[in-house]
């Protein structure tokens, strides 16, 4: 493969993702889309389809659900075993090398969920693979999730280590990658995770902490444990996870009437994009599906013919691209100052606001969580000056009430809530409101 994505390879070497937007969704390359024989579709195809949906939507990533080899389709990917090969459901590796390739020239990220904390108990993999338990531990109690029917690694090898880190470094290296998402990693640290209190072995120093794979999951950075002390690097995530097992679509989990529900889901996603920390949606959530995620069919398409569901569709769109174009929203995802609460104690109305900040822009976001207007809502503001409204949940153009609002507004002398100036607004039901501010 001649690969064509060099401009993508410097912007991201010269590029501190710390402070850019990262805009996530997640993707099951098997039931996004399928072909019109209901056939798994080539990477090739499906790199030119979801790129033009995704750079639509506004994402700036991708996360692809494990496509490192895995004998059943069933475990969506997580029960891997070719540690240094992509799924041939969708095509050679030269078709997913072709697949990155599209996705960068494009200027979309790729994230892959990647499995080093346990393995299939088939014959073909890795499971006894000398007759011995060479890749695992020998003791079931160290050795096997019984739960998932998997085995887990012996983090003490060197040989072990070294294969992982090589699997690892082959996908960023060999494809080219962004990044990889570690699943599974609680099952990694605690030698007790989902075990009864009989069906444990104790480390040397008598906890539950598996201390082989911390150190497996540790690179060089000694002084980590007090950076994270300060601070996290963090996402804000509507994985996967969210919508399978009987936990219901995002939309299903909102509460009230039909209006009521696609309102809460708008304002949900007004709240995820405006507030720190990185996004990730998994497929399907962006225009509201009914039905839970289900790997053996194609996601529900067809509800984009409707208002309501194009509706949440057009307002993700319009808050990536918001998020992605104003720094306020993105440099200081992981620093306080970009952060300031104006008045989170306002639980007799349901009301919360806050401020985005980076340089000279600000941003005003306030959201309701009732279905009730609040008109003439007074809030007190840190700087005199003046409020335009940018963004309004409720609008028509997404569905929905299209409740009056204050377009622009200027602060006054009187003070509230600790602050020496306020304004006053008309708050929509079940609303997000996104005011930039000028002096």
């Amino acid at each position: 493969h001649q690969w064509q994505d060099q401009q993508w390879l410097e912007q991201r070497q010269n590029q501190n993702w710390q402070h850019a937007p990262v805009s996530v969704y997640e993707v099951h390359l098997g039931s996004w889309k399928r072909d019109s024989n209901h056939h798994f579709m080539n990477y090739r195809d499906l790199a030119h389809e979801l790129a033009a949906f995704v750079n639509e939507a506004g994402f700036t990533h991708i996360e692809l659900l494990p496509i490192t080899e895995h004998p059943f389709d069933g475990s969506w990917g997580y029960q891997t075993l070719g540690y240094f090969a992509p799924t041939s459901r969708f095509g050679s590796p030269d078709d997913f090398r072709y697949f990155v390739d599209y996705m960068h020239q494009h200027n979309i990220g790729i994230i892959l969920d990647w499995v080093p904390a346990h393995f299939p108990t088939d014959s073909h993999g890795l499971a006894r693979y000398d007759g011995t338990a060479l890749y695992e531990h020998e003791d079931p109690r160290k050795g096997e999730h019984r739960d998932w029917g998997t085995y887990i690694y012996n983090y003490g090898r060197n040989e072990v280590k070294n294969f992982l880190i090589a699997s690892a470094l082959y996908w960023l290296e060999e494809f080219h990658l962004d990044g990889l998402r570690v699943d599974a990693v609680a099952s990694m640290l605690y030698l007790d995770y989902s075990r009864e209190a009989n069906d444990w072995i104790p480390n040397e120093h008598g906890g539950n902490e598996n201390f082989e794979a911390i150190e497996f999951l540790k690179h060089d950075k000694l002084t980590f444990g007090l950076m994270y002390a300060f601070s996290e690097n963090f996402m804000l995530p509507f994985s996967h996870d969210e919508v399978v097992h009987g936990k219901s679509s995002m939309i299903e989990k909102m509460p009230g009437d039909e209006w009521q529900k696609f309102a809460n889901l708008r304002l949900l996603y007004t709240f995820m994009l405006t507030y720190p920390g990185k996004k990730l949606l998994f497929m399907g959530n962006e225009f509201a599906q009914y039905s839970e995620w289900n790997e053996a069919t194609e996601l529900s398409w067809h509800l984009l013919n409707g208002v309501m569901h194009q509706g949440i569709l057009k307002l993700l769109s319009t808050l990536n691209r918001f998020y992605r174009e104003n720094s306020a929203l993105h440099y200081y995802d992981f620093d306080g100052q970009g952060f300031q609460w104006l008045n989170c104690e306002d639980n007799q109305n349901s009301v919360i606001s806050y401020l985005r900040k980076h340089d000279n822009q600000h941003f005003l976001i306030v959201l309701n969580f009732t279905p009730v207007p609040r008109k003439n809502y007074r809030l007190g503001v840190p700087r005199l000056g003046r409020y335009t409204e940018h963004f309004n949940s409720d609008s028509e153009f997404y569905a929905g009430s299209n409740f009056h609002t204050i377009k622009e507004v200027s602060t006054t002398n009187q003070g509230h809530m600790g602050f020496e100036h306020s304004i006053t607004l008309d708050l929509p039901p079940l609303g997000g409101l996104i005011y930039h501010y000028h002096e």
